[in-house]
């Protein structure tokens, strides 16, 4: 993530990528995307990412 660029920016480019690589044949659980996601955050978001890890089990996230 770059840190010009928004949350949704991000999210958006980072499905869109997932999604052609479902396309060609690439199988992409949802727990994988998500730990790439909050892997990738910029240090801003390091709060976030981790309130997120410590309230939910990320194995059970979803993306929607």
């Amino acid at each position: 993530m770059k840190d010009d660029e928004t949350v949704d920016e991000y999210f958006s480019i980072t499905l869109a990528i997932a999604n052609k690589m479902t396309s060609h044949g690439e199988r992409m659980e949802q727990v994988a995307v998500v730990e790439k996601i909050l892997r990738s955050m910029t240090e801003k978001f390091n709060y976030v990412v981790c309130s997120i890890e410590e309230s939910n089990d990320v194995t059970t996230l979803s993306i929607d």
